[in-house]
């Protein structure tokens, strides 16, 4: 599912200032008609300043576990209230299993959108939740990424110590493994014009340092950079993980980091929206390096590593409602198939009804005994068990997923829940492509 987060002028007509207009696509409810939402923008930033005021207190005296949940849920409550109103969202729905792709236009950025809820957990708690930014983009490389860049730029006296350990650890992480080529670059070498010599010739890149609202300061130099990052071409960047304050701060007259590497055309980028405790940011960046290198998909590595985080949703509360990840979306990609499937469709009802209208001139009514013979083996069928079900299926990589998601363990869904996706995918009256299509949708895998 994707949702979209528009900025609109204000009704009200004064200069400066937006409302917003919330539209989202729910594919199994295909309509003519696109669903526009009005968002007050008064109601939303009375609601963002109260939110920055909530957040930093609790981030310097955190309430007791039972009373964090419960303010938490309020603001959960009230956010919902203000962009959808009477109406209830989409993925409140029981059996809600999509990805949730959220993109707002930089105006709105800045809402904790995490905090909203599905039937089962909050957005921050859910495995599947990607941001976006809305704006021109290029393609991505679909090259394999072999070259990793570590980036150390503390410029603050109390990051140096720490930077200069985040590195060592990726070293250790990354310099025995054939499959990358490693570099790092060490503070006394960080300057712009290297900057901009390593990251066009490496396509996983990790910062570790310090950043701001104005983007990556160079002090020796007297400079920051941001919006000269989004006018490059990144688009053989694979990921960006920025290990910095305000790394995916986004507001309305300025651009951040995240959305500058975005608009470059790095395809996966990582950061935060705020201020976040040094070795917690430490500690999260390489526990998520560690999951690359074992499973070599971004979108896992970062579940695994928010699984982590939401395993104790008390203690690490400010690190699930800071960290941003940003994922492509495929939106164009979505409606081709459904176009596809609608096509497809109505071919195969052509052909079907086709030749049962000729039966039905050149035979008598009473010859209906045939149907009935055809239909047993429809049913048996249905009663064979998953593992024939699923080696019947022709498209290999499909039949592969389907086998794998069945039989290995899933940190999300237990073996149950498993079995009742792939029965739900099958059962559907989908073609094998867009069978497949909706299984990565909902399990999330790439």
């Amino acid at each position: 599912m994707i949702v979209r987060v528009l900025a609109k002028p204000s009704r009200s007509g004064e200069p400066n200032s937006f409302d917003g207009e919330l539209i989202w696509d729910d594919l199994s409810l295909f309509s003519p008609v696109e669903e526009v939402h009005y968002i007050d923008g008064l109601s939303l930033w009375s609601f963002y300043e109260e939110w920055i005021r909530f957040y930093q207190k609790t981030q310097s005296i955190k309430p007791k576990r039972e009373e964090w949940f419960n303010l938490l849920q309020k603001k959960s409550d009230t956010l919902e209230q203000i962009l959808f109103g009477k109406k209830i969202p989409p993925w409140k729905s029981k059996n809600f299993r999509e990805p949730i792709f959220l993109q707002s236009d930089p105006e709105f950025f800045s809402i904790p959108f995490e905090i909203l809820k599905t039937k089962k957990a909050y957005f921050y708690e859910y495995p599947f939740f990607y941001r976006g930014i809305r704006g021109q983009a290029i393609g991505h490389s679909q090259a394999k990424p072999k070259k990793f860049l570590c980036l150390e730029n503390p410029v603050l006296p109390n990051l140096e110590e720490s930077v200069k350990q985040e590195a060592k650890s990726l070293s250790l992480l990354f310099e025995d493994d054939t499959r990358f080529q490693y570099k790092r670059i060490p503070k006394e070498q960080c300057k712009i014009s290297k900057f901009w010599e390593e990251i066009l010739s490496s396509d996983l890149i990790h910062y570790t340092g310090h950043s701001d609202i104005n983007g990556i300061p160079f002090p020796s130099e007297g400079k920051s950079l941001q919006n000269e990052i989004g006018q490059a071409n990144l688009s053989h960047i694979h990921c960006a993980y920025i290990n910095s304050c305000y790394s995916a701060y986004e507001g309305a007259k300025q651009s951040g980091l995240a959305s500058q590497f975005l608009k470059a055309g790095a395809k996966y980028v990582i950061g935060f929206l705020t201020p976040i405790e040094t070795e917690t940011a430490k500690e999260i960046s390489l526990k998520f390096w560690r999951e690359y290198l074992i499973s070599q998909s971004i979108s896992q590595a970062y579940r695994k590593t928010k699984d982590i985080l939401v395993s104790d949703p008390y203690q690490n509360a400010h690190a699930l409602l800071s960290l941003v990840f940003f994922a492509p979306e495929t939106k164009s990609t979505n409606r081709k198939y459904v176009f596809g499937f609608l096509l497809g469709l109505l071919l195969l009802l052509g052909v079907y009804f086709l030749p049962k209208e000729k039966n039905e001139l050149n035979e008598p009514k009473k010859e209906e005994r045939p149907l009935l013979e055809e239909a047993k083996p429809k049913e048996s069928q249905a009663n064979l068990s998953l593992e024939k079900r699923i080696s019947k299926v022709n498209l290999t990589k499909f039949r592969n997923a389907l086998r794998s998601f069945l039989t290995d363990e899933h940190p999300i869904y237990s073996k149950k829940e498993r079995i009742e996706i792939i029965e739900d995918i099958l059962g559907s009256n989908m073609n094998e492509e867009m069978q497949f299509y909706q299984f990565k949708m909902t399990t999330g895998q790439e």
